[in-house]
């Protein structure tokens, strides 16, 4: 496995942290009153890695910080706590014991499973190499207890959620096996060792390949594995032992993400002399069980049949609203949006979010609306299961699930149907936590997904919303559907590949829209449009992209199907503020590599000049670019893409 392939899911920044040191003098924080007791719950399933309940004596690690402060400035360190079977936790002697400051202010607490005694400054260093005792491995966090102090009236909760992944082998077997007793499961080409910052939430550095051998229990019938999460999984093997001959098979997952449980339910036989194990598609319980793949498994050399899981939605909101529609159906007094892409920069951790945020108070003050985030229509009819993740948060608001809701339509209709989301923040913080909804109901049709945001003159609360997915298990196609799907090249016919006329531009207030936040596009291909310092203007009537002067930018159009294409032609009008300057001062390139603009002056500012390029076969997208270099700015249109069939 390629290491630069594995990369952990993005799910794990939601618990970030600042960084820690030792300071760890509590005599401050000692008033003399009894020590803080804590309760505990594990995200999804109150279950570890072995078994249903927390086991008496488990060994937890607690740091406590001033409310919203650094976790470099902790005053109690890596405190030992140990539970019960109920989760209570209690400090393991006087030593680790933990108080609330004398003066009444508010504490955070940070805790983690299993207990070590040192960590690597702010690390704990995580390694799956050895299965036989998978508690000590499972890694749970904790991140929510918040803005408690002397005198509150109840008992910090402490809610651990999963940090890596695990994967589960039902094993099953025929007339024709006469016993599982000695079946090895090993997986080959993963990652073992990684190391997750308590300063950020993060796992990073992973490291190691080795082999994996599963806990595979005494009869054959259960093999369970803990993992790192990640991504890009094509180059993971399992290799299957039993009666002395082995078949080493392409592992059917995908995408291994934090706290999932991917469960297999696995048949073996013997056909025709050769064992065969047939390993079908996973489930998700929380931890929360995930479908993956079936693998035929042929110890005589048969065959591996492909994963069989598909993502047909995947809309990150990472530079703008995405395939998502926006439908207001009120907007509140003296805003003209409701919904609107938005980004977040931690000034500690400098991690970046992007996301789409509702809200609806406006100048101080809550405004009745009703705006619906919409999904282009996503194909579930040929898939036998599908499920629907989203990460969220919210704050303010009076009763979220009136506020806040998820519906479901069959595409192109209007009889929407809400759905029940299952998982929701504190709604004190803008902390992310993953929903997950179950779409079997909807399997066999084409649906589309739709967040109701609504709110009144007396409540009216802000919800952000990322990385909408929805997957289908056991499925060979599905995908959003595309309305007129290109149609295949006939040789030697000139067929548009792009045409974009940039529509009717117009200001919101004194602001020319920039890229991210257009929506008057005219071209019908599927494709995406991303800028820097880049708008959408319209000037003596014609609509342009103003590449602006002094200033690095750059308007990219991406995935764009060329495939069957040749003699590609791409063409542009381009003008500028000041006559005589170099059209060539705007550069193109695509992902061959730069093209040559020829050199020519701008002949008059208000008349836009053509340029034609040759562009190479098998592009994917076209890029243009201005520099500091640029002395004055630039207005490009209509621009256009076309191909002859081969």
């Amino acid at each position: 496995m390629k290491l630069g392939k594995f990369l952990f899911t993005g799910s794990l920044s939601l618990f970030a942290l600042a960084a820690c040191v030792s300071n760890d003098d509590k005599s401050e924080w000692n008033d003399g009153s009894q020590p803080i007791n804590f309760t505990s719950s594990i995200q999804g399933l109150n279950t570890r890695a072995a078994n249903a309940e927390w086991t008496a004596g488990d060994k937890v690690g607690i740091f406590m910080k001033a409310a919203n402060g650094d976790l470099s400035a902790a005053t109690a360190v890596n405190k030992l706590h140990t539970t019960d079977k109920n989760g209570n936790l209690t400090a393991s002697n006087a030593d680790n014991a933990l108080y609330y400051p004398t003066d009444g202010s508010s504490v955070d607490f940070v805790a983690y499973y299993p207990y070590v005694t040192s960590l690597a400054g702010t690390t704990y260093k995580v390694d799956v190499t050895t299965q036989t005792d998978q508690p000590a491995i499972d890694l749970l966090y904790s991140d929510n207890a918040k803005g408690f102090a002397k005198g509150a009236s109840s008992k910090p909760q402490l809610q651990f959620a999963h940090m890596l992944s695990q994967i589960v082998f039902n094993i099953e077997k025929d007339a024709t096996i006469p016993t599982l007793n000695g079946l090895k499961v090993t997986f080959k080409g993963m990652n073992t060792k990684a190391d997750f910052t308590l300063a950020d939430g993060k796992l990073g550095n992973a490291g190691t390949v080795a082999d994996i051998a599963a806990n595979v229990d005494v009869d054959g019938a259960t093999a369970t594995t803990i993992v790192l999460p990640a991504t890009a999984l094509s180059d993971i093997k399992v290799v299957f032992d039993l009666n002395g001959k082995s078949y080493t098979a392409d592992y059917p997952q995908n995408v291994l993400d934090a706290g999932r449980k991917y469960v297999h339910k696995v048949k073996l036989s013997d056909s025709n002399g050769q064992p065969v194990i047939v390993m079908e598609a996973a489930t998700i319980t929380d931890w929360i069980e995930v479908p993956g793949g079936d693998i035929d498994v042929d110890f005589g050399g048969g065959t591996v049949t492909p994963p069989t899981e598909v993502v047909l939605l995947d809309e990150p909101f990472d530079a703008n609203q995405g395939v998502f529609t926006i439908d207001d159906k009120v907007l509140p007094e003296g805003s003209t949006y409701v919904w609107k892409w938005n980004t977040y920069t931690d000034k500690n951790t400098q991690i970046t979010t992007q996301y789409m945020k509702a809200s609806a108070f406006i100048n101080n003050a809550n405004k009745a609306s009703e705006s619906w985030l919409v999904s282009p229509a996503v194909n579930l009819s040929n898939v036998s299961d599908a499920t629907l993740s989203f990460e969220h948060c919210h704050k303010f608001g009076a009763v979220k699930e009136n506020e806040m809701s998820v519906w479901i339509a069959n595409a192109g209709t209007t009889d929407w149907h809400q759905l029940t989301i299952p998982t929701w923040g504190t709604g004190n913080d803008y902390t992310y936590v993953t929903a997950e909804i179950n779409l079997k109901a909807y399997v066999g049709n084409s649906v589309q997904i739709a967040f109701k945001y609504v709110s009144t003159e007396s409540a009216a609360a802000t919800w952000q919303i990322n990385s909408v997915k929805v997957v289908g298990m056991n499925g060979e196609g599905g995908g959003t559907v595309d309305p007129e799907p290109d149609p295949e090249p006939t040789p030697g016919e000139e067929v548009i590949l792009l045409e974009e006329t940039l529509g009717t531009p117009a200001k919101d207030g004194t602001q020319w829209p920039w890229v991210a936040d257009y929506k008057g596009w005219t071209d019908t291909h599927d494709l995406q449009y991303s800028a820097n310092n880049v708008s959408v203007r319209s000037v003596d009537g014609f609509a342009n992209l103003w590449f602006p002067s002094k200033k690095e930018s750059f308007f990219k159009i991406s995935e764009l199907n060329t495939t069957g294409y040749s003699n590609l032609k791409f063409s542009y009008g381009i003008t500028s503020e000041a006559s005589g300057v170099d059209q060539n001062k705007i550069t193109v390139s695509t992902d061959k590599g730069d093209v040559v603009v020829e050199s020519k002056a701008i002949a008059a500012t208000k008349t836009y000049q053509l340029v034609e390029l040759t562009l190479q076969d098998g592009i994917t997208f076209i890029q243009l670019a201005g520099t500091t270099a640029n002395e004055k700015g630039y207005r490009i249109n209509n621009l256009k893409l076309v191909g002859v069939g081969k």
